[in-house]
């Protein structure tokens, strides 16, 4: 996912690290409704 130059990468880490919790919290709640598509389909 990186696109561009490494120029400014270390700001995005910082608030990467910050939103992590918040983002892994709907990373799985993204991950449970693919799953229930995927067994609807399969």
């Amino acid at each position: 996912m990186r696109k561009g130059s490494a120029k400014g990468t270390k700001g995005h880490k910082e608030k990467m690290k910050k939103g992590f919790a918040k983002g892994a919290k709907e990373r799985e709640e993204k991950k449970g409704k693919r799953q229930e598509e995927d067994t609807k389909q399969g």
